[in-house]
């Protein structure tokens, strides 16, 4: 099934208001790992510039990539989760969905770098390849999450349902990121204020909270293009 820009717009927005308090939740819990993550960080900088640890100094970028990556695929799959069982009316606990989603954050890492790495083929070919195979490959993490399959197996499986789809969802992908864009502006007319006094808590809290939101959007096209094998992975 093809999604369409109405039906996805009005669905996505029915999600956001039965979910607006787990969204924000969400996006608080990940701000405030962002925040620790950072001070921990900026600590063992400290360390190693005093110690003169030149090896500390080269690798402490490479685990702060790697840290923030899962970060963000945890909380991304997270508010995925919690969707998809408030939508299937199931009682389950806050705390049985975050160790579900433990359970599938390497095979989510893998994923991701499987795609990125698709991608970055295609681009070095030509950019519109590095687009297509973006778009093919755009359902991998849903069905990685949801489906429990393997890397592998959810990137035969986004092939499959967005064949023949791919302009349709590059058109939804601007649309529902500008939209979103719109729909943050209240919330960055309330934050601007107080902007110059904490630019990079403000930033990282307008960043989580748009990214939330169009895991909402991408989440109900997923949801239409997979509208013929809807199980549920809890």
């Amino acid at each position: 099934m093809k999604p369409g820009f109405k039906s996805t717009l009005i669905k996505g927005l029915s999600i956001i208001k039965v979910n607006i308090l787990a969204i924000i939740i969400v996006v608080l819990l990940e701000c405030f790992s962002y925040f620790i993550f950072s001070f921990i960080l900026s600590l063992l900088f400290k360390f190693f510039i005093h110690t003169s640890s030149s090896i500390g100094i080269v690798l402490l970028p490479i685990v702060n990539n790697l840290i923030s990556i899962l970060i963000g695929i945890f909380f991304f799959s997270l508010m995925t989760i919690i969707i998809l069982t408030k939508e299937s009316q199931q009682q389950v606990s806050y705390i049985k969905q975050i160790q579900y989603v433990l359970t599938r954050l390497i095979f989510m890492t893998l994923s991701l770098f499987l795609l990125f790495l698709i991608i970055f083929i295609g681009s070095i070919l030509l950019i519109i390849p590095g687009i297509i195979f973006g778009i093919k490959f755009s359902q991998v993490l849903y069905f990685c999450l949801i489906d429990g399959e393997n890397p592998i197996n959810s990137l035969r499986m986004s092939a499959k349902v967005t064949k023949g789809k791919y302009l349709q969802l590059i058109g939804l992908n601007m649309v529902f990121i500008s939209l979103t864009g719109i729909l943050m502006l209240p919330l960055i007319l309330l934050l601007f204020p107080i902007y110059s006094k904490f630019p990079s808590l403000i930033m990282q809290v307008l960043t989580s909270f748009s990214g939330k939101i169009l895991v909402v959007f991408y989440y109900v096209i997923w949801k239409t293009l997979n509208s013929h094998n809807e199980e549920n992975a809890i």
